[in-house]
């Protein structure tokens, strides 16, 4: 048998992001400093980031909404990646029924579950994600 043929190589892929309405609400929340939901009318259920459609019941997402400004930790996990250590946490915003992912600004040995924590926005506001820089203990 023979070794098998490995070829290193990179590809670059480019594309564009068309953001729906419930997705174009929740960036633009973000550029205004503001976390958006969105509430399913069929089981209530509250998502952040705002969708569509329900992750519960699949059901067309009736409205948006602003949450809270702050969330609750869930859990978290700290990875280097490129020789950069980041901590992500998994975070309830307030209100919600979801977790939402990011990074988290804080000594791991201070973070605990159930912990509050706000985000800190980024200097410059944008409706993408970056427009949270961290999330920080409250």
């Amino acid at each position: 048998m023979s070794e098998p043929t490995v070829l290193h190589q990179k590809i670059n892929l480019p594309y564009r992001y068309t953001a729906g309405d419930f997705h174009k609400a929740f960036l633009y929340g973000l550029a205004d400093r503001r976390i958006v939901g969105s509430r399913c009318p069929a089981c209530l259920t509250v998502a952040v980031p705002a969708r569509p459609f329900c992750p519960e019941c699949s059901a067309h997402s009736g409205e948006t909404m602003d949450m809270k400004p702050q969330g609750t930790l869930e859990t978290w996990s700290t990875a280097t990646i490129r020789g950069v250590t980041r901590t992500y946490g998994l975070i309830r915003i307030g209100g919600a029924d979801t977790l939402m992912l990011h990074i988290v600004d804080a000594e791991p040995s201070a973070l605990e579950v159930g912990m509050e924590l706000v985000p800190r926005w980024s200097p410059e506001p944008v409706p993408e994600i970056t427009a949270i820089a961290a999330f920080v203990p409250a």
